[in-house]
């Protein structure tokens, strides 16, 4: 899972099952990262979230069954959201609720809270995929403009043989004296340049 990093998103420590007055074990384990995913997406989950944190913190009192209910009934679309956000305070700060709400949170149906996570799971899996074939796509077309540019390299020394060959010595050496005047190449050079050219037309 991605690592979520945001002002208002710190891990919580889960308590002991001993300290719980309610059993829990039908609330789902939800990660850090999928609650960052709904503070993202849902105000509501980030105002709950930031609420619960605070309720823990501070020692104010407790959310309550009605506490509970009203936050469901008012999510609306952002249900899944703030269950998500639920689940995650119901198992790591369950200080933040009494018992009723305990009571409640247990008997939910966490159906859409995990069929969410596997859907982010997909997300993320489809990204990557999708990053790696772009990543693919970019190598293959560098790979192609390079042997493309290589091809050009080589096509050009051929040619260039090809010329010199038809060249006879003379021809070469009128060639490079030349080449010598115009670009201002001393003996010395104009004489490695004739020899670099006889060795490169024999090769």
């Amino acid at each position: 899972m991605v690592e979520i990093k945001s002002p208002g998103l710190r891990a919580t420590t889960p308590v002991t099952p001993a300290a719980r007055p309610v059993d829990l074990s039908s609330i789902p384990d939800v990660s850090l990262a999928d609650v960052g995913g709904c503070l993202r997406r849902s105000k509501q989950a980030a105002a709950l979230h930031d609420d619960l944190l605070k309720r823990v913190a501070d020692g104010s009192a407790p959310l309550s069954q009605r506490d509970v209910e009203g936050l469901l009934a008012r999510a609306g679309a952002e249900t899944t959201d703030v269950k998500t956000v639920l689940a995650y305070h119901a198992k790591h700060s369950t200080r933040a609720f009494d018992d009723g709400a305990l009571r409640l949170l247990s008997t939910l149906d966490f159906s859409d809270v995990a069929a969410a996570h596997v859907e982010e799971l997909k997300r993320q899996n489809k990204a990557q995929i999708e990053g790696h074939q772009r990543f693919l796509d970019v190598d293959r077309k560098d790979f192609t403009r390079v042997r493309a540019d290589d091809a050009q390299k080589l096509q050009r020394a051929h040619d260039e043989k090809q010329r010199l060959q038809k060249k006879s010595a003379f021809e070469l050496e009128a060639e490079v004296a030349a080449q010598a005047q115009q670009t201002g190449l001393s003996e010395k050079e104009a004489t490695v340049l004739l020899l670099h050219r006889k060795r490169f037309s024999s090769s």
